[in-house]
C-alpha cells in the first residue's frame, strides 16, 4: 500500500509540473492575436485541470497511507488464533 501510495503522489508531482510547464511556456510565446488568446486560456485550463488530478492524487496518496498505517498497528495488536 505505501509502495502505491509513493507512485501516486509521483505521478501527481509529475502531472502537475507538466502542467505548469505547458502553461509557462504557452504564456511566454512571443505570439499575439486571437489565436494566442485561445491558446493562453487553454493552457490556463490545462494547468487548472492538472492541479485538481494533482491533489486528487495526493488526497488518495495520503489515504492509503493512512490505512496502511491502521493495517499495520492492528496487525501489531491482533492476538493470534490458537493452534489446534
Amino acid at each position: 500500500m505505501r509502495r502505491l501510495a509513493d507512485q501516486l503522489a509521483a505521478a501527481a508531482r509529475e502531472i502537475g509540473g507538466s502542467g505548469d510547464q505547458v502553461h509557462s511556456r504557452a504564456t511566454n510565446l512571443e505570439f499575439e492575436g486571437p489565436a494566442a488568446r485561445r491558446l493562453r486560456a487553454w493552457a490556463g485550463e490545462q494547468r487548472t485541470q492538472a492541479q485538481t488530478t494533482k491533489t486528487k492524487l495526493e488526497d488518495l496518496a495520503a489515504y492509503l497511507r493512512r490505512e496502511a498505517e491502521t493495517l499495520e498497528q492492528a496487525q501489531r495488536t491482533a492476538v493470534p488464533a490458537p493452534r489446534r
